[in-house]
């Protein structure tokens, strides 16, 4: 990535579109309020009650009468483009929705977050959580630190059996420590959102997800699912003479291309209608998929 495209700022929209009750911190940082409402408490009521006493005639869960929450994220307000993990966008939200609305299949499962930045998704697993939580990033521009504190500080909000572990994971780094290898092979559910923002890296990302789902390894990795939250992002170009989301378009290209190479890997895209539990603005351009072998 070019020096200029580095230092380009950048800042995320949700900032605008709602009010997250964000004060300035002694840090230069902003701590936002991430309101949600919690579906069940930490899914305890799974066992005390069938699953279709709290599921509507739709398949929704019903959320009615759920108590509110809170979730704190020291973030900031704008980043060039090599330290976006450190705001909070869109997909993040969009993914904390599913796994809310999921909580009571994933309760039991180890759920590992690629480029977790500030740790918002991770954290909204760690509410219902009752095993592990991975959060992994890139060791650069403190983002391991903030995400060390986001987590500290919304211990409150989360189950006390969630145990937290927080783990460098860089996309172009072919070499692994052993204490990752072995999260990523014990982790169930992988999750990540918003990684797809330069062709650079989508490039590093696509050979990262080949690598835990070990697409040449049915029998190791059956029981693993990738979901991956983004956003589509339209720019004009004069090259095509019309609005298009090159970003997303690079990756499902990098996606289809793997497809084929292997015919194990799967991608299935998963509706966006379940109920929303965080307050912000759910834009049509936001995708959700399903990888698997």
């Amino acid at each position: 990535m070019g020096e200029s495209k580095c230092q380009l700022q950048v800042s995320s929209e949700i900032y605008k579109e709602t009010n997250f009750h964000s004060s300035a911190t002694k840090n230069g940082t902003l701590l936002s309020r991430f309101s949600f409402i919690n579906p069940i408490d930490h899914c305890d009521e799974i066992e005390s009650k069938s699953k279709s006493s709290i599921i509507d005639a739709d398949g929704d869960l019903i959320v009615e009468r759920r108590r509110r929450g809170v979730i704190q994220i020291e973030h900031q307000q704008s980043t060039n483009l090599s330290l976006v993990g450190l705001q909070v966008w869109r997909g993040a939200l969009l993914l904390a929705d599913f796994l809310l609305h999921n909580c009571w299949r994933f309760e039991n499962k180890r759920i590992l977050e690629l480029g977790s930045g500030v740790g918002l998704s991770s954290i909204a697993a760690g509410i219902f959580s009752k095993t592990d939580v991975i959060c992994t990033d890139i060791d650069s521009g403190g983002i391991l630190e903030v995400l060390k504190s986001n987590v500290n500080l919304n211990k409150s909000v989360m189950n006390n059996r969630a145990i937290f572990r927080i783990m460098e994971l860089d996309f172009k780094k072919t070499i692994w420590p052993d204490d990752l290898k072995n999260a990523v092979s014990s982790a169930n559910i992988i999750i990540a959102a918003d990684v797809i923002y330069d062709n650079d890296i989508t490039d590093y990302f696509v050979k990262t997800i080949e690598r835990i789902l070990d697409v040449n390894d049915l029998n190791k990795n059956k029981d693993k699912e990738l979901y991956i939250a983004l956003e589509k992002r339209y720019v004009f170009t004069l090259a095509d003479l019309d609005t298009v989301a090159p970003c997303y378009e690079y990756f499902m290209h990098c996606i289809e291309n793997q497809i084929r190479k292997t015919t194990h890997l799967k991608i299935e895209f998963v509706s966006i209608d379940f109920p929303q539990y965080f307050d912000y603005e759910r834009s049509k351009d936001l995708i959700l998929m399903k990888l698997y072998v």
